[in-house]
């Protein structure tokens, strides 16, 4: 087995750029440090808040530092329980394929459905998972509130504070559990492998949480406004497959119109340029795409900038 690697993790560390199109959250956008000298609050008063934004009971809320935590956490608990495989259709944010396999399950089709919702890195929007699945929606509240968002079958459904707030110093995540037997075996398994939620993280969680509506009317406006610029000055890139986003901040694009280069070369060579994007290999899929995120302020920029540095990508020869 190859060792697990945090592969996006690792390309957009090692290629910052002028031009970062490669930051999918909105840190530095929301004012989110009014909210970090908050005093402390308790898990069960976080859970609360949550859960009515979520319109969940919050017995079936699990806390946990973030959605990797969250993701991993689940996958661990359904190996245990004897969940022997999964399912992860490509292209797809890689911890929904690598966290059940680091988890011990394997992968074919018919088993848990591993997924994000909206999906990262397309962009589009599912509302319906069939049997067992475990679903990221680290974006979903980009793109309408998650009361509103309902599922047929057992599915857990995973979030955080990190992109949508742009909470990168809270750290703070959930589980929307199925039922309570398994958020108990949740949150016993969290014990073991992390430590417990700091309680001034908590109160930073609480007081974001309470003020969810100021901050949707402020993101949401954003992202809605760059993704209109992508879609009307794409240039000779195209939404992979056709699919164009719903009001999220990550889409994928193909830029075969360009070039035929692998995608590695063509996101390297843009970083040399002082553009940076993702390469779709990292998410699984095949072909001449990258991942693009709207979340800058100066996005028409940044994305002129882009095509201009296709416009000169060396011919093959």
């Amino acid at each position: 087995m190859v060792f697990p690697v945090f592969d996006t993790g690792v390309w957009i560390r090692g290629h910052r750029a002028r031009f970062d199109l490669s930051q999918s959250g909105m840190a530095g956008r929301t004012g989110i440090e009014r909210y970090l000298a908050a005093g402390t609050a308790s898990e069960e008063q976080v859970r609360e808040e949550f859960s009515s934004i979520y319109g969940v009971d919050p017995s079936g809320v699990v806390v946990t530092h973030g959605a990797t935590e969250g993701v991993f956490l689940v996958a661990l608990a359904l190996r245990l329980s004897g969940k022997e495989t999964f399912t992860a259709p490509r292209p797809e944010y890689e911890l929904m394929f690598k966290a059940p396999a680091i988890s011990g399950m394997r992968e074919e089709n018919g088993g848990v459905t591993f997924a994000s919702n909206p999906n990262n890195p397309t962009g589009a929007f599912r509302q319906a998972f069939r049997g067992n699945a475990v679903v990221d929606e680290t974006f979903l509240m980009f793109h309408t509130d998650p009361g509103k968002v309902r599922y047929a079958g057992d599915v857990f459904r995973v979030t955080t504070l990190t992109k949508f707030f742009g909470a990168d110093d809270v750290r703070v995540g959930f589980i929307v559990c199925p039922d309570t037997e398994m958020r108990r075996r949740i949150e016993g398994l969290r014990g073991l492998v992390w430590e417990n939620m700091p309680s001034m993280s908590l109160g930073s969680a609480l007081r974001i949480l309470k003020d969810y509506d100021n901050i949707a009317s402020t993101v949401r406006p954003m992202v809605r406004k760059n993704l209109s610029y992508m879609v009307s000055h794409t240039g000779r890139l195209r939404f992979y497959k056709k699919i164009e986003p719903v009001s999220v901040p990550v889409t994928f694009v193909d830029y075969s119109s360009y070039t035929d280069a692998a995608p590695e070369e063509v996101c390297e060579y843009l970083w040399g340029r002082g553009v940076s994007v993702v390469p779709g290999s990292i998410f699984g899929a095949s072909g001449p795409n990258f991942r693009v995120c709207a979340t800058r302020e100066d996005f028409p920029e940044a994305f002129e900038a882009l095509k201009g540095a296709l416009e000169d990508f060396p011919p093959t020869p």
